[in-house]
C-alpha cells in the first residue's frame, strides 16, 4: 500500500464519473476524454483501456449485434497525459 487513501487520490473520481466517455473525431474514430492512473502505477488502468476500446467499436455497429468475446494484449503502458485514439475498422 501507498499510504494514499481513494479520497487523497485525485485520480479516484474522474475514472468514476468519465471512465468510458469517448469523443468522435472522425468517422470510426474516438478519443479518450480522461484515462486514470493509479497513484504508483507506471501506465494507465487497461481494464478502462479495454473498456474504451469496445465502446468505440459498439458506437459502430446498428442492429442486434453484441459483443461475444475480447481479446487484448497490452504491449506499452499508457500515460494520462496523452489521450488514446481508437480507430474502429468495420469488418462487415
Amino acid at each position: 500500500m501507498s499510504g494514499i487513501s481513494a479520497a487523497e487520490d485525485a485520480n479516484t473520481t474522474p475514472f468514476n464519473e468519465r471512465a468510458l466517455e469517448l469523443e468522435e473525431t472522425g468517422p470510426d474514430t474516438y478519443m479518450s476524454v480522461d484515462l486514470w492512473q493509479p497513484s504508483g502505477n507506471r501506465g494507465v488502468f487497461g481494464g478502462q483501456v479495454i473498456g474504451q476500446a469496445l465502446s468505440a467499436a459498439g458506437k459502430t455497429i446498428n442492429g442486434p449485434f453484441r459483443c461475444n468475446s475480447v481479446h487484448c494484449y497490452f504491449l506499452a503502458a499508457g500515460t494520462n497525459t496523452q489521450m488514446i485514439t481508437y480507430k474502429v475498422r468495420r469488418v462487415r
